[in-house]
């Protein structure tokens, strides 16, 4: 009897990923149905699955790349994700940093914090390439929330604080003096 193989750290990723686009898959099949039934509440929450499921999905297929051994995957997946999300940083006409960023995940129970941390390490890190760094003593962090106009406010996205202390965790590191 042949004894059995163990799949390589790539091929358990791989088969891992393929369960999750197949559920992905799934998700977005129910929502259009919702959708298609009239069932806007249902499309609504469906959406909210699919984005949660999306996710991670995509999170794994990042991984994948560097499961190869490939010594420029990670380069070349940074560059994949600077070039998808949009990420907004600079300084205003007074001095002030800014930075806006892409909509967080829709859901707290099912967000994921790495989702923040994989484009905003790469965004501040790239901005901040070749210049003279900046080191605040004294600020304000100011967090603003802007969501469409029509959105009901009984939808308004409940930020966990996991996610603003990642953003402001990964601001600091770049801007803020250490005293």
């Amino acid at each position: 009897m042949k004894p059995k193989e163990n799949p390589s750290p790539f091929k358990k990723e791989l088969t891992y990923a393929e369960k999750q686009l197949r559920k992905t898959q799934e998700l977005m099949e129910t929502m259009k149905r919702k959708l298609e039934n009239g069932d806007i509440e249902g499309t609504y929450n469906s959406a909210l699955f699919f984005a949660d499921a999306s996710e991670k999905f995509t999170l794994t297929a990042r991984q994948l790349p560097a499961y190869t051994g490939n010594p420029q995957a990670q380069k070349m997946c940074n560059q994949i994700i600077a070039d998808n999300i949009p990420v907004n940083i600079g300084f205003t006409p007074e001095g002030w940093f800014g930075v806006i960023i892409p909509t967080l995940l829709p859901k707290k129970q099912k967000g994921s914090v790495d989702y923040i941390r994989d484009y905003l390490y790469l965004a501040m890190k790239e901005f901040f390439r070749g210049r003279n760094p900046v080191r605040y003593t004294e600020c304000v962090l100011i967090y603003r929330h802007i969501y469409r106009y029509d959105r009901p406010e009984r939808r308004y996205r409940d930020h966990d604080n996991i996610e603003i202390n990642a953003v402001t965790d990964i601001i600091a590191l770049y801007v803020l003096d250490r005293l």
